[in-house]
């Protein structure tokens, strides 16, 4: 006898064939909706719209800019020596680099008036500011002597 080389899924469908062991109904209906229905329990989510996630990169990188201004500025609060540090000039390089960033995006929303993730990116980069000028205020008034609030 010849041994068989078929796969074993092969072979036993012909040997359920020809024994005929067929079962006695369609079963294909019954498969088929049982399939649809754990396709449908599981869809996946629709992709985020565009305008979404360009308004969550826009916020990733006001974040960050924050985030980095805010660290400088504590370094240099922290290890700078007070006598570099120039109160005559105001906050510094940072109130620069975001009153830039602010004239950027001025910019944008001047050629597009409608977007409103460029509105709450300016209001960010604004409180930034103001946080800013904020720990420079406290700053100076630890320096001197019988300040206020100091």
């Amino acid at each position: 006898m010849k041994p068989d080389r078929k796969p074993p899924l092969e072979r036993l469908t012909a040997q359920m064939r020809d024994q005929g062991s067929l079962p006695e109904r369609d079963l294909w209906p019954g498969i088929s909706a049982a399939i649809d229905e754990v396709e449908k329990a599981t869809t996946i989510p629709a992709p985020m719209p565009r305008r979404r996630r360009a308004l969550w990169s826009l916020v990733a990188v006001a974040a960050t800019l924050f985030l980095l201004v805010a660290a400088g500025w504590e370094y240099q609060r922290d290890f700078g020596p007070v006598a570099e540090r120039d109160t005559s000039e105001g906050p510094g390089n940072e109130l620069a680099v975001l009153s830039q960033a602010l004239d950027e995006l001025n910019q944008a929303l001047a050629g597009n008036p409608a977007d409103s993730g460029l509105t709450r990116l300016i209001q960010m980069v604004e409180q930034s500011r103001g946080d800013l000028l904020r720990m420079n205020v406290r700053g100076w008034l630890r320096d001197v002597p019988n300040a206020p609030f100091s």
